[in-house]
């Protein structure tokens, strides 16, 4: 599996676009992270790695809420985040 900025910039304007559910993305970023765990997934380039990594792992907590109606990230963080 192979990761690239452009893959991972396309899910945060779906992210902002609310294409996708937050818990969709989250899982999909979850999976990712999991693919990683068992060396199954390739990070492209090189020297971007650790800022699609980062931006991976923000998707991931996405979803994540302070309350039943109200989440942890807003848009503008999806946007300062965003590589």
């Amino acid at each position: 599996m192979i990761l690239d900025v452009n893959i991972i910039r396309q899910k945060y304007d779906e992210a902002l676009s609310e294409k996708f559910t937050r818990e969709s993305l989250s899982e999909w970023a979850t999976s990712l992270r999991e693919a990683s765990d068992r060396n199954e997934l390739v990070i492209t380039p090189k020297r971007d790695r650790f800022r699609i990594w980062e931006a991976l792992l923000f998707l991931e907590m996405y979803d994540m809420q302070t309350g039943p109606d109200s989440y942890l990230y807003g848009n503008e963080d999806l946007i300062e985040n965003r590589p």
